[in-house]
């Protein structure tokens, strides 16, 4: 018998993903844990990606299939898949990865186990696009489980590798909902992490149950058009400047003693200014500040 209290809500934002499409299906389908619906949001596509979606759901119906009339960037279609959510639980999925089949089943276990968590998340495998090397990324290592809200965000925001990819673990869906759709600051992943670990603690699974695929970094202008595809985009420390006050603007608001919001706005101030104060300066000595930031965190 199936419990409506424990669906999971699985968002597939997707666009010219082709056959990558039927592999993605077929990981989620093939899920031990069968109390899923995937919701599919095709951002116009203009190769066989609908009709292949189609052809899935025609098979199983728990898959639930929407359209934009036209292409409407990443964040809107991202933002949708979770708005047309209706489970317990949500996670996102990437139409060029893979889940192990437990990973659905453990995710819920955990969450269900601990109901003071917010948000779990498990070990990947990373799989650089451009050499197909693999590499074990140990994101249990981090400790999000701490109580005390500073430190919890000063762990989130210090850890390397940067924590941008655990986005893909599964949430209480109704918790993360004030914190959609995504700010248009650089890292808006890591900005939406950081505001659910304000929210409450995280927990993790030891284990490899989750395969990404890395694409090589885009320049810093590039990031940002994907993110404000439609405006002018002022001088790069203008937004850098930008995104240190809406972090900022979140600390301020929150319930927090004052020694507390001071914590966790130095943790902010660290992480924008060490991750995009190069912007600050002139375009000539960029490269070389880069380099000397590498050599020094190894």
């Amino acid at each position: 018998m199936v419990n409506q209290e424990l669906v999971v809500s699985v968002g597939l934002p997707i666009y010219n993903a082709g056959e990558l499409t039927r592999t993605i299906l077929e990981s989620l389908i093939s899920q031990e844990y069968s109390n899923i619906e995937i919701i599919i949001s095709d951002n116009a596509s203009e190769d066989q990606t609908w009709s292949i979606c189609q052809e899935y759901a025609a098979r199983d119906n728990r898959i639930r299939l929407f359209q934009n009339s036209e292409n409407m960037e990443a964040i809107y279609n991202f933002h949708r898949v979770y708005e047309l959510s209706t489970g317990k639980y949500f996670m996102w999925a990437a139409h060029d990865d893979y889940w192990d089949v437990k990973f659905i089943q453990k995710c819920v276990d955990k969450l269900e186990a601990n109901p003071e968590a917010v948000m779990v998340y498990t070990d990947q495998t990373h799989i650089n696009e451009t050499t197909q090397e693999k590499k074990i990324v140990h994101f249990s290592a981090l400790n999000l489980t701490q109580h005390d809200r500073p430190q919890r965000i000063k762990s989130l925001l210090t850890f390397r590798p940067q924590l941008h990819a655990i986005i893909y673990g599964m949430y209480r869906r109704e918790i993360i909902k004030p914190f959609l759709p995504f700010a248009l600051i650089p890292s808006a992943d890591l900005f939406f992490l950081f505001r659910v670990m304000l929210e409450g603690v995280a927990v993790s699974i030891p284990e490899v149950l989750y395969e990404r695929h890395v694409k090589p970094p885009l320049d810093f202008r590039t990031r940002m058009k994907t993110v404000r595809p439609n405006e002018n985009l002022p001088p790069n420390f203008v937004i850098v400047l930008q995104t240190f006050f809406v972090h900022l603007d979140v600390i301020r608001n929150l319930s927090e003693t004052l020694w507390g919001k001071m914590k966790i706005s130095l943790s902010a101030t660290r992480y924008v200014f060490s991750t995009y104060g190069v912007h600050f300066f002139p375009r000539p000595l960029q490269p070389i500040l880069r380099s000397i930031k590498r050599s020094l965190v190894g």
